[in-house]
């Protein structure tokens, strides 16, 4: 079991990221008082249940949404390369 603090040094992740995690996102933790306690196997099985797999047709549309023409920057990378 680690604090807030500790959890977000190991994870190399901010205090605020896990906060928002913990309110918004429904990440498990241990409240003993004031402090915010995050047990190693919860964070991980919370991770895992986030975890979601991209389809190949939601890729295409992020590429298509990069190549068309009204962004500045993909114009500029297909006169680059």
């Amino acid at each position: 079991m680690l604090s807030l603090k500790e959890t977000a040094i190991k994870k190399q992740i901010s205090e605020v990221v896990l906060r928002t995690w913990i309110t918004r996102h429904g990440l498990p933790v241990i409240k003993i008082g004031a402090k915010i306690y995050i047990e190693e196997n919860d964070y991980v099985a919370w991770i895992e249940s986030k975890k979601k797999v991209s389809t190949s047709s939601k890729i295409q549309v992020l590429y298509a949404t990069v190549e068309s023409p009204k962004s500045t920057i993909a114009a500029k990378m297909r006169k680059i390369y």
